[in-house]
């Protein structure tokens, strides 16, 4: 999980931002869907975006979500979870 090989001899690699592998095999790593990124190479999940907030598919950092309509990011909030992480 987390890397790809387009065939048997080649050598496995991690998955790109962006993008993840659940399981074992030869198949290539999967965009992360609408609403969630990777951050992380080899990822195995996309995390999701935070709440009331979307991203496009194959999205690589949390700032990649941006606020549904009707909603804003009040940026000191925003910084202190930043710090957290």
């Amino acid at each position: 999980p987390g890397y790809s090989a387009r065939t048997f001899s080649d050598i496995c690699t991690p998955c790109p931002l962006g993008r993840f592998k659940p399981t074992v095999g030869n198949y290539d790593c999967l965009l992360c869907p609408n609403s969630t990124y990777s951050s992380e190479r080899g990822s195995t999940t996309c995390s999701p975006c935070p709440l009331n907030t979307q991203s496009s598919d194959g999205s690589e950092y949390r700032w990649n979500c941006t606020c549904n309509l009707g909603f804003y990011v009040n940026p000191i909030s925003f910084l202190e979870e930043e710090e957290e992480e």
